[in-house]
């Protein structure tokens, strides 16, 4: 697997395969060859990819913290907020 952090407090943001594609560029992330999407609010300057993970049951974007610089685990983020349930919709 590989994973997407955000650069400046290590939130995965995405996580892929690791037969997936993966460009940052100075201005996006580019997904897939041929091009499946573009990531365009995060790239060289502000993201980073790090690849050799571990594959997390339950990840969810934000919800954990991989610093490969250190200990290369997967951890909780103490700042993530679960959304909101919707709202019940009466019939």
């Amino acid at each position: 697997m590989k994973t997407i952090i955000k650069s400046s407090n290590k939130v995965s943001l995405y996580v892929f395969n690791d037969a997936e594609t993966v460009d940052i560029q100075s201005d996006k992330i580019i997904i897939g060859n041929p091009e499946k999407y573009i990531i365009g609010d995060y790239n060289s300057s502000n993201a980073s990819l790090v690849e050799g993970v571990e594959e997390l049951s339950g990840w969810i974007g934000h919800k954990f913290l991989y610093d490969d610089e250190y200990d290369g685990e997967w951890k909780s983020n103490p700042d993530y907020v679960e959304p909101p349930s919707p709202p019940e919709i009466e019939s």
